[in-house]
């Protein structure tokens, strides 16, 4: 029986990346307030690709004085796109995260968002920015994140024009909070300052706790659907919340592990169709590329990686939702379907865990060994680069 083969098309997802930096379709008009969010699915997707080293240094910087151009002059945090700046600091705008951008004007409108700050800071990361230790301050960051606490340990996205905790709290937002905590260098032992407070940690975890459901899954709020997306929300937020050797299992052990692995391992579809081998995300779903990440990622969080069937996954990724000829991959197997960034990032980011985990390198796995994928590895908790995750934790934070 011949053994079936399939083909990575390495230069064709590099170039589609680049295409996404630099102009994408008119349907993405309605995402202009995401911006930064489809400028970090590209870079990261270069990153894992290699790519970013074939981008001259130049081009590196523009990127990074764009990002800077989204940061509060209250320096708290990060806008999500240039159409919220509603005040006029023209004569400022060159000061802009070099530390003296104190303007005057009223920012009421114009508050940080804790997922374009999110955003922003693995964005800097992965362009390896040594002078972010410089141009932000973090201290003013963390009181910004603290202030977005709620009473129940849950976040809210941002502050309303009264200083206020407003919009949706839900797990998404304490993986969102956790990882810029961590970016920032305050989960490895650092103290904050004496004028600034931590988040409280324990009530936080308290509510991740809270929310897991009969089966073992997670929802967005107590007793909704479990949502294989919204289980790497809690895991990751739990393991970055207090990461460090000592006591990470700590934090995982304040969830029902077994009854999760369940869950996420049904996940995995099986059936006669194209869906065979990729993953949905809640019941009697087909499979979806970004899925294949999400509860991937879950699974190495909680070290039951091995109870994915990493061929087949791999068989789904490369020969159905791959876009072969834009590069880039679909949402789903759809023939209409066509690639996005998320879903093109969170491909490769699936395919990097399997491809670099040590049960493929034993050969257990042909066809996804066959690939030759030579992706760089991923961290599963911060969804960047391994390479970029050690630059993040070696940054000299003042």
């Amino acid at each position: 029986m011949k053994m079936q083969t399939g083909q990575f098309y390495r230069d064709k997802h590099i170039k589609y990346f680049n295409r996404c930096l630099g102009v994408l379709p008119s349907k993405y008009e309605s995402e202009d307030s995401n911006k930064l969010a489809l400028i970090y699915f590209s870079l990261a997707g270069l990153d894992l690709l290699g790519g970013l080293e074939q981008i001259p240094q130049t081009t590196k910087n523009e990127y990074k004085e764009w990002v800077y151009m989204h940061y509060i002059s209250t320096k708290e945090g990060f806008r999500g796109s240039a159409i919220y700046d509603l005040h006029d600091h023209d004569q400022n705008a060159n000061n802009i995260g070099d530390g003296n951008n104190d303007v005057d004007d009223d920012n009421s409108y114009d508050k940080p968002n804790l997922a374009a700050t999110c955003f922003a800071l693995q964005i800097l990361i992965i362009l390896k920015d040594e002078n972010l230790v410089k141009r932000i301050d973090r201290y003013k960051i963390l009181n910004y994140l603290v202030r977005c606490q709620l009473d129940d340990g849950s976040f809210a996205p941002g502050l309303d024009i009264d200083g206020y905790p407003f919009g949706e709290n839900d797990l998404r937002y304490c993986m969102i909070g956790a990882t810029i905590r961590f970016l920032l260098g305050f989960s490895n032992g650092v103290k904050p300052h004496d004028d600034y407070q931590d988040i409280n940690v324990l009530k936080f975890q308290e509510y991740i706790k809270s929310i897991q459901s009969y089966d073992g899954g997670f929802g967005i709020f107590k007793m909704s659907e479990s949502h294989a997306g919204i289980c790497f929300c809690g895991l990751s937020a739990l393991v970055l919340s207090d990461y460090n050797n000592s006591t990470e299992e700590k934090s995982i052990e304040k969830v029902d592990v077994e009854k999760l692995t369940r869950f996420l391992v049904f996940r995995q579809v099986s059936s006669d169709d194209d869906n065979d081998g990729g993953f949905n995300g809640r019941l009697n779903k087909d499979s979806d590329t970004c899925y294949c990440f999400w509860v991937t990622s879950s699974l190495f969080l909680i070290k039951r990686q091995n109870l994915i069937d990493f061929d087949q996954l791999s068989k789904f990724l490369i020969n159905h939702t791959q876009n072969k000829i834009m590069g880039g991959f679909n949402k789903s197997t759809d023939p209409d379907d066509t690639p996005d960034p998320l879903h093109s990032f969170l491909g490769l980011a699936a395919l990097s865990l399997i491809s670099n985990d040590e049960s493929n390198m034993r050969g257990k796995n042909p066809f996804l060994s066959g690939l030759n994928l030579n992706l760089k590895k991923i961290d599963p908790k911060v969804v960047i680069s391994k390479e970029s995750y050690d630059f993040a934790i070696n940054l000299k934070w003042k």
